[in-house]
Formats: structure tokens, C-alpha cells, sequence
């Protein structure tokens, strides 16, 4: 059986065919909030996100009053143009007796050097009571690094 359709029909189909489609993209095409948007379910790319891998950590107890827990941490970035480098408290993973530090940096916008790139940051944890914290855990994307302030690890 051959179908022939004259160039008006042919149109019609091609229509209803493309609104068909476009009608089930657009159903599919919700994101899990509803929003309509998968774009909104995109990380921001201008927040700050876990750096590569943390490569050492240093502490110093600073002698003021209150007294100050100094903590610095450094490591490698995948790329070069990294900025804004920091050690953000995870309040939700630190407790009472464990300091833990997000080590975050912002992503280049654009091109960057395609080499690991060494970064650092510091900062200062008061008031610190050395009776009750005892260890500092600094978390990158591939690994963690943890020290004790008692003098064992």
C-alpha cells in the first residue's frame, strides 16, 4: 500500500508531529522542584567549591585572651586562576571535641592553566579551649587530612 500526500498534508503531519514532540519535551523537561528549569539545579559557578586534595596542615595555639587556634592548610586546585582560597567550619560535621574545615576556593571563570596548582589559607578559630578541642579535620574533594592537638595522631 503506498501513501501519497499532497504538499499541504505533508505540512499538516510535519506540524502535529513537531508539536507532539515539543509537547512531550516540555513535560520532561521539569526539574525535581517543579520549577520547570534544569538550569536552576545547576551548581552556581561562581561558589566557592572543595578545592582538589589537601597536601598538609599546620597548626599554632595563639597566647591571647581568649586563646586563638591558628589552622593552615595547603593544596592543589586542578587548574590555575583559583581564588578566594579559604577554610570555611562545616558546623553540621564539626562536634565538640573535632574542628572540621571545608577547604573551598571559586573555580576560574573562563580559561585557566591546565597544571595542579599549589594554593593556601589560613584561619584563626577563637575563643579556643584546648581542654575541649582536641583535633582539626580539613576536607578537599579527594581526600582529608586530620591532626590531633594533643600530640598524637
Amino acid at each position: 500500500m503506498e501513501v501519497t500526500l499532497t504538499l499541504r498534508q505533508s505540512f499538516i503531519a510535519l506540524g502535529a508531529g513537531t508539536a507532539l514532540l515539543l509537547s512531550a519535551c516540555d513535560a520532561s523537561s521539569d526539574s525535581a522542584d517543579g520549577s520547570g528549569s534544569f538550569k536552576d539545579d545547576l551548581p552556581d559557578p561562581d561558589a566557592p567549591r572543595l578545592i582538589y586534595e589537601v597536601t598538609g596542615t599546620e597548626f599554632a595555639i595563639l597566647e591571647s585572651f581568649p586563646m586563638q587556634l591558628q589552622v593552615t592548610a595547603q593544596g592543589t586546585t586542578r587548574t590555575g586562576g583559583w581564588s578566594n582560597v579559604e577554610l570555611v567550619l562545616d558546623q553540621t560535621e564539626s562536634d565538640l571535641n573535632t574542628l572540621v574545615y571545608r577547604f573551598m576556593a571559586t573555580a576560574p571563570d573562563g580559561m585557566a592553566t591546565q597544571a595542579f596548582t599549589p594554593v593556601a589559607a589560613t584561619v584563626t578559630f577563637f575563643p579556643f579551649d584546648p581542654e575541649t578541642i582536641n583535633e582539626v579535620q580539613v576536607v578537599a574533594e579527594t581526600n582529608e587530612m586530620t591532626f590531633s592537638l594533643t600530640g598524637g595522631e
